[in-house]
């Protein structure tokens, strides 16, 4: 259970990001810090909405856009990002929500394809990451063939068949 009310107050109003979205770089620390902090702004967007505060749904996850470096920091965050494109979603937010699906389909993209590469010289290397990060561009095709987002919807089904055709080629 969430108190929303006043998580709300001391996440939009006392929590403070100091320069994190700037920063040239952030160590592990760090990066694992930043998937802490979206995953308890999605929480508390989606308990928001879940209570009827669009509203304030919007301006917390507005907040989190606005602070959160939008670099994905390996294929187990994206996840994050998903969930949060998802939220903009059913915002009514397609502009936002598009942005971050498109930067995070294009990073999967790289990732996984990078990562099969590794696992043609050793087998089985990058074999979760590969599935978690094929499995996360489904779900991003399947959420943006739901809220009517043809273009994009198509650029991820190409890029998941292109992934099929290679990964099948095998």
């Amino acid at each position: 259970l969430t108190n929303t009310d006043e998580m709300y107050d001391h996440m939009l109003n006392k929590f403070r990001f100091g320069n994190m979205k700037n920063a040239s770089y952030l160590d592990p620390e760090s990066s694992r810090m930043v998937a802490v902090l979206l995953n308890n702004y999605n929480i508390l967007a989606e308990n928001l909405l879940a209570e009827g505060k669009k509203q304030e749904a919007k301006n917390i996850l507005t907040k989190a856009y606005q602070e959160i470096p939008d670099k994905n920091f390996s294929v187990n965050f994206t996840i994050r990002k998903y969930y949060m494109a998802s939220l903009f979603y059913r915002l009514g937010e397609p502009a936002r929500a598009n942005e971050i699906v498109k930067k995070t389909a294009d990073f999967l993209e790289k990732e996984v394809n990078y990562l099969f590469t590794l696992s043609q010289a050793k087998p089985n290397a990058g074999t979760e990451d590969i599935q978690l990060g094929v499995s996360i561009l489904n779900e991003l095709e399947r959420v943006t063939a739901e809220h009517k987002q043809t273009a994009l919807n198509a650029d991820i089904k190409n890029k998941l068949k292109a992934m099929e055709t290679k990964f099948m080629g095998r």
